[in-house]
């Protein structure tokens, strides 16, 4: 006799497991709607400056943004502080958990830079990887230059201690005490081909002669223009868009932005751009049919006319566009159609650290590219001896 009890309890049994293997697809799909990827995030993170104060918070802000989920990613951070040696540190959702720790070295130096890259793709193995660098930068200028007071006005700025930039120097990235590295010096220290993106945590980086400089070395660099406030990348914001599968570089530049664009006063000041590096020899190729007839405008050129992102006393810093639309009309279309392929992203507050009468200057966004340049007009002698040297220069004007 059929126990009727007994059946009912096989029926419940099976409706139950339909039910599970009928909604088990969609809990996966939940819990995997935002795929990670197996990638490493170094941070080489110079701070053995006026910024360490900052390196500290900006290492709590990553672990708030790991805390997110970054799946089988790994954040790691090279960490030079100035109150003690470099160490590598893993940043995990539990804290910062140290890897190694060094003794006292030149982290400007190209050969420690690349040394400890090398380390942590030997202890960190994955299939992509992103750096970051955090430090002062002032783009491709050289160290010489800081002999020259007339050259900027770093020391009275009155909103210096503001912004990621060194007083009364020009160097190209990365302050360690009173070392720095030049632009072949950055160069030389970055491996080619292994980044999937670099982004500058720094100031001034985004210009084409730095980008063109890097061109061999990852395919997109997020960097700004102008000056990057003290308090850097919001990083409690924009971890989680390095580590999902379809990198989102966009995602982390508008992140930044909107971050300062809410902010009020001084603070609502920021500039960013998206680099893609794969046209610029195309681009280079085409400036160069742009400059070489016009060498002796270009040496005369009235800069002041041109939209500039630096607060130097002699500006150095200029919108890329906006000089070529100005210098050569004629071939502005073509030239600007190419440059708009290679700046995936650009955003800027239109105000920047209180605007013309504040200490800072405005930005007219109709002449901002996301990209600057320096013009190498005659009065500036001393910084052009410079400028002959860069891979840009001889690229274009040679």
């Amino acid at each position: 006799m059929i126990n009727v009890n007994i059946v009912k309890s096989l029926k419940k049994l099976i409706l139950n497991a339909c039910l599970v293997i009928t909604i088990l697809p969609f809990l996966v799909s939940c819990s995997d709607s935002i795929p990670y990827s197996d990638r490493t995030v170094l941070v080489y993170l110079i701070a053995e400056n006026s910024l360490s104060t900052n390196a500290y918070s900006n290492l709590n802000d990553m672990v708030k943004g790991v805390e997110k989920g970054i799946g089988s990613g790994s954040l790691v951070c090279y960490f030079d502080p100035i109150d003690a040696p470099p160490s590598l540190i893993q940043i995990t959702p539990k804290g910062k958990k140290t890897i190694k720790e060094y003794n006292e070295q030149n982290s400007s130096s190209p050969e420690v830079m690349r040394s400890v890259i090398e380390e942590v793709r030997s202890k960190f193995p994955s299939s992509s990887y992103g750096f970051v660098l955090w430090s002062h930068g002032t783009g491709w200028m050289p160290a010489p230059i800081s002999t020259s007071r007339k050259m900027s006005v770093f020391s009275t700025a009155p909103y210096s201690p503001l912004v990621k930039r060194p007083a009364a120097t020009t160097r190209a990235f990365g302050q360690d005490g009173n070392n720095w590295m030049d632009l072949s010096d950055l160069q030389n220290g970055i491996p080619d081909k292994v980044f999937d993106f670099i982004m500058f945590d720094a100031c001034y980086m985004s210009q084409i002669e730095v980008a063109y400089a890097l061109k061999d070395k990852t395919p997109y660099i997020i960097a700004s223009p102008t000056e990057v406030l003290a308090t850097g990348f919001p990083y409690a914001e924009i971890i989680d868009n390095m580590f999902v599968s379809n990198l989102d570089l966009i995602g982390v530049c508008k992140e930044y932005f909107d971050y300062y664009n809410n902010q009020t006063g001084f603070y609502k000041s920021a500039t960013i751009a998206l680099i893609k590096t794969e046209k610029l020899q195309e681009l280079s190729e085409l400036t160069k049919t742009i400059y070489m007839p016009r060498l002796a405008e270009i040496e005369s050129f009235n800069v002041s006319q041109l939209q500039h992102y630096d607060r130097n006393y002699m500006h150095t810093m200029f919108d890329f566009d906006q000089f070529v639309r100005l210098l050569a009309p004629e071939q502005a279309m073509q030239f600007t159609n190419l440059l708009n392929d290679i700046i995936v992203y650009k955003a800027a507050t239109p105000i920047f650290l209180g605007g013309d009468s504040g200490g800072g200057f405005t930005i007219d966004l109709n002449n901002f590219s996301g990209i600057s340049t320096y013009v190498p007009i005659s009065s500036y002698s001393l910084l052009n001896q410079s400028y002959y040297l860069q891979d840009w220069y001889r690229a274009v004007y040679e």
